[in-house]
């Protein structure tokens, strides 16, 4: 028995993309609040030329976010906080975001590599949380990057911490409740796809119960 859930939310066959999308939507539009130019990625920003077959890609594509002027790839991953690759590791239940700040340094090594690689003229950031709400490291820079009271458009105003919060809290507030919708539609598809295979005779363990 699992009546949490648990299997669908750490395993790699689940359908966890309904979660990450949610995820996505809600950052793509906060992240045009602040003014920033962003759009779907697609495969053509990692490929170093037209010859180049590669259908890797980021999730997020925004023009003016950096400094220096160059555009940035952002990539959206949420984890479990103990799915196997972290809970074999002490500190997986000892500090906050363990799992995510992993997570995010994999995505982080592999963009780099192929930005070096193709010598592309490209940033990439991450933007990963776990399960239960834990942000990675570089999700909190990236918030307070897009949230500077000094280039947000929506800055000042009459805010109120309850129903209509500041930029950045509504920023950390909008991700959450957009990791727990896909969690919720993660697990009713789960569970639906069982009642389904059921319905049809399939069983996980190969017999009838």
């Amino acid at each position: 028995m699992d009546p949490h859930g648990e299997h669908d939310q750490r395993c790699g066959f689940a359908v966890s993309l309904r979660r990450h999308d949610i995820v996505q939507s809600v950052l793509e539009k906060k992240m045009k609040r602040a003014g920033k130019a962003v759009r779907l990625a697609t495969v053509h920003e990692l490929r170093f030329g037209v010859a180049d077959p590669s259908q890797k890609k980021s999730d997020l594509y925004v023009t003016n976010m950096a400094e220096d002027g160059l555009p940035t790839i952002v990539d959206v991953g949420v984890t479990h906080s103990l799915a196997d690759t972290y809970f074999s590791q002490n500190t997986s239940v000892g500090v906050r975001g363990y799992a995510a700040d992993r997570y995010a340094k994999s995505k982080d090594t592999g963009y780099k590599k192929v930005i070096r690689d193709n010598n592309l003229q490209l940033h990439s950031r991450s933007a990963v949380m776990e399960t239960y709400g834990a942000f990675s490291k570089d999700l909190w820079s990236l918030v307070t990057v897009l949230t500077d009271p000094a280039s947000h458009p929506h800055a000042s105003g009459d805010y109120d911490p309850w129903c209509r919060p500041e930029p950045r809290r509504d920023f950390f507030l909008s991700l959450a409740f957009a990791a727990q919708r896909g969690g919720s539609k993660m697990l009713r598809e789960a569970g639906k796809r069982r009642r389904d295979r059921r319905a049809a005779g399939r069983y996980a363990t190969g017999t009838r119960a």
